[in-house]
């Protein structure tokens, strides 16, 4: 850690179940913290820089800061300790739902014309594919895929299959 970085972990205070994190110190002391970036993450700006919020929290829970951290709701802003957990790049893409411009709206399922599905899970650097009839039948695999490869990672949505 830098020296910003420690300069700043020791003006605040984290509270892991409501996951606000407030100064200790000078004029701001027992406000919150920092404030949100555009793409929703919380994040604490001293004069010299900015730091994401969820990785600071995990410097001021005296653990080392991981590679990334994963959001488990995927709710950007809650950043209350139950909901955070380290992650490496992989697993926190497997935390995510279907692409915005999905013709599905189901994350992993495609279609490939002639009334066919494709279903593709990404792992460890390959895309397991698979063609279906039917578009529920795809949604399933990809659903069972992603349970058994990506394990508590695993994106399942608000699928009723």
């Amino acid at each position: 850690m830098g020296k910003t970085m420690n300069n700043l972990l020791t003006r605040l205070s984290y509270d892991p179940t409501s996951g606000i994190v407030t100064w200790k110190d000078g004029k701001r002391k027992g406000q919150r913290a920092g404030g949100l970036d555009p793409r929703g993450y919380r994040v604490i700006a001293p004069i010299d820089g900015w730091f994401l919020e969820h990785r600071l929290i995990f410097a001021l829970m005296g653990e080392a800061i991981p590679e990334e951290v994963d959001h488990i709701d995927r709710n950007r802003s809650n950043n209350t300790w139950s909901n955070l957990r380290a992650s490496t790049c992989e697993e926190n893409n497997q935390n995510k739902g279907a692409i915005s411009t999905s013709k599905t709206g189901i994350k992993g399922v495609s279609p490939i014309g002639n009334g066919t599905w494709r279903g593709s899970v990404y792992y460890k650097g390959n895309n397991l594919r698979k063609t279906f009839k039917c578009i529920i039948d795809a949604e399933k695999w990809v659903i069972e895929k992603r349970k058994e490869l990506h394990g508590k990672f695993a994106y399942i949505g608000d699928s009723d299959v």
